[in-house]
């Protein structure tokens, strides 16, 4: 039988994490750089980082990568909602996804009636359900989701405005990572304030009024649903201390974080009382 150019190796339909365990160092999983992953997220959030930094990892996203190289995924503390994806190993196509992370990154964000979704799903749950008629079948539409997924990425590019719209979208994911307004600028090719001039014409908001908003907003949700100290709530939302947080969090809500959760939590108890017991 003739060497097929796409192979799939293997598949898992639907993967749902929630422990802290879920950590993966792709650097220390073999040798074998031909494998390439593809993770694309249901629902739940995750990390993904490599050589460009680190980001958050949400619905519609799709993280591409190889099984040898310096980069890592993982599934975050303070977070309750489990981090659910289908996801599929590939041989065959590492020029490819080498050329496409150049120009798009590891994590790309795909429209929700997105073909290259839709495919990579049918690959995992058909090769789960040992649904393929044979290897040329399922190298076929391996194949095809590889080429949707290029093609969507391209015409991302191609779209007015599109290539705020992925800084916009860089800025969100990286919430409580290291990646700022500068390093998502010299991604775009830009200075940080041409890019900043741009950002604010095109959204109505600069940049890093967005990039703290969204870590403001990632540290109240954390402060509402974990236990977690300030210290690692402020690394974790990207603030680097609790210092740093706190004065965010006065100057954006006009009480510390520590007081905003107490009177937070005191507002539920009060609202759980009201409503009074379940009644059977």
């Amino acid at each position: 039988m003739p060497t097929l150019p796409v192979s799939l190796d293997f598949a898992v339909f639907r993967e749902s994490v929630s422990d802290v365990s879920y950590r993966w160092d792709n650097a220390k999983r073999g040798r074998d750089g031909t494998i390439q992953v593809a993770k694309l997220v249901w629902s739940g959030e995750g990390r993904y980082a490599d050589r460009r930094g680190e980001c958050v990892v949400g619905p519609n996203q799709i993280m591409i990568f190889s099984r040898s190289e310096p980069s890592r995924y993982w599934f975050p503390a303070g977070y309750r909602e489990p981090w659910v994806f289908s996801w599929i190993n590939l041989t065959g196509v590492g020029v490819l996804w080498k050329e496409l992370r150049q120009r798009h990154g590891s994590v790309l964000t795909l429209e929700k009636n997105s073909t290259a979704a839709a495919l990579l799903r049918e690959c995992a749950r058909r090769f789960e359900a040992n649904d393929f008629l044979d290897d040329w079948e399922s190298s076929a539409m391996s194949y095809e989701f590889v080429m949707s997924l290029a093609r969507e990425a391209e015409e991302s590019l191609r779209t007015p405005g599109s290539r705020l719209e992925r800084a916009r979208a860089m800025l969100l994911q990286s919430r409580g990572g290291p990646l700022g307004v500068k390093e998502v600028a010299a991604q775009m090719g830009l200075s940080r304030e041409h890019f900043t001039r741009c950002f604010l014409k095109h959204f109505g908001e600069s940049p890093g009024n967005l990039l703290r908003t969204a870590r403001l907003q990632h540290a109240k949700s954390l402060l509402r649903q974990s236990s977690l100290g300030l210290e690692e709530i402020a690394s974790l939302s990207g603030f680097g201390s609790a210092a740093a947080l706190s004065h965010a969090f006065r100057g954006e809500v006009g009480v510390a974080p520590g007081e905003w959760r107490g009177n937070t939590q005191s507002r539920n108890r009060i609202s759980r009382t009201m409503r009074g017991p379940k009644r059977a």
